[in-house]
């Protein structure tokens, strides 16, 4: 007894050919979905006159507009040393925690509160302008009275003050590496 004879498929059908089947442990693909270009979902881009430019850089003298929150981000992280949102937020946390715990060691009517320098010194980050004031608002570590004392551009400014000479050293160093660098390729060639 012989066994019946199949018709052989098309072989234009391409939805009936599979890849990886018979003795293949892969499961079986079909080749459809690699060759037919119209059937993959396309990611359509937006032209840049289409993009809404509704987050601005909070830093001075900077007027940078951006189309979402994550380029803004990515912008102040790189252009300004700002660190990653999460890091922002974390410092700015950490620095109401200071200046709380300051205030809470004085009296309610003095406003010359005082952070600890050591913690100013553990500061990497070129903080925006409003995050500190944020984070003390919604925190409430800090009683009315003392967030309306809180003077976020001066702390600011002893920051920067003490982060300039760490900025110009990394910067240095930086530019000293780069110059060493172009001479050893110069001394290869």
């Amino acid at each position: 007894m012989t066994s019946p004879k199949i018709a052989p498929k098309d072989r234009e059908d391409s939805t009936s050919q599979v890849f990886g089947c018979g003795t293949s442990p892969r499961p079986c693909i079909p080749l459809a979905l690699f060759g037919n270009k119209n059937r993959r979902k396309k990611h359509l881009r937006r032209a840049a006159y289409e993009i809404d430019r509704s987050y601005t850089c909070p830093y001075e003298d900077c007027g940078k507009y951006f189309g979402s929150e994550g380029s803004q981000n990515l912008h102040i992280k790189i252009k300004h040393n700002g660190g990653t949102k999460t890091e922002r937020e974390k410092l700015a946390q950490k620095l109401i925690e200071a200046y709380a715990e300051a205030a809470n060691k004085l009296d309610p009517k003095d406003s010359n509160v005082v952070i600890d320098q050591a913690i100013i010194d553990q500061i990497e980050l070129n903080l925006p302008p409003g995050i500190i004031t944020q984070t003390a608002r919604t925190s409430g570590l800090l009683s009315m009275e003392r967030l309306a004392q809180f003077n976020e551009v001066a702390l600011l400014q002893t920051i920067n003050q003490r982060l300039a000479p760490k900025f110009r050293q990394m910067i240095c160093k930086e530019q000293e590496r780069i110059q060493n660098q172009q001479q050893s390729k110069m001394t290869a060639d």
